[in-house]
């Protein structure tokens, strides 16, 4: 999936401090039990953030840094409404895949 994290020295230029990279949650060629779950936590951007959406990638690569990077191609898409709120310390989505026989069930 794509996480937006701040700017590290080895990224391509960003203008306002943060870039979206890649966050690996299964990799290719492991094996993974039936309903094994992974289990990831986020956090709001920004206390104006209306939405948030998981945005779900495959790719064949073992070295992947950014979404946009060749090779990647998404997948699916999952957006979810966000309760306004004053802290942001007080919001955290809990994103889950859960591997199926034949399907990947993604909650939040």
């Amino acid at each position: 999936t794509d996480v937006v994290r701040k700017w590290q020295p080895t990224d391509p230029y960003s203008p306002n401090g943060y870039v979206v990279a890649f966050e690996t949650l299964a990799k290719r060629d492991k094996n993974v039990a039936i309903n094994n779950k992974v289990i990831k936590k986020f956090r709001p951007f920004s206390l104006l953030q209306r939405e948030i959406s998981f945005k779900i990638y495959t790719t064949k690569k073992t070295n992947v840094k950014y979404c946009n990077d060749d090779g990647v191609t998404l997948l699916s898409e999952l957006v979810m409404k966000l309760p306004e709120n004053e802290n942001l310390e007080d919001v955290i989505i809990v994103f889950t895949l859960v591997f199926g026989g034949v399907e990947i069930i993604a909650t939040a």
